[in-house]
């Protein structure tokens, strides 16, 4: 089964956000969404940006 998640590679300030396909040890495949987030404002366990009011 695929799996998709999003990840962050450094952990500066300002970061790229990276969309990742997987499936098994076939496909590895990962792309740039565009977006830039804080990293402050990553959840890193989740692989989410952390929810705020």
């Amino acid at each position: 089964m695929a799996s998709i998640n999003l990840i962050v590679k450094k952990r500066t300030n300002l970061t790229t956000v990276y969309l990742r396909l997987k499936k098994g040890r076939d496909y590895d495949f990962m792309v740039s969404t565009g977006y830039f987030i804080n990293f402050r404002d990553w959840n890193i366990s989740k692989k989410q940006p952390k929810q705020t009011n």
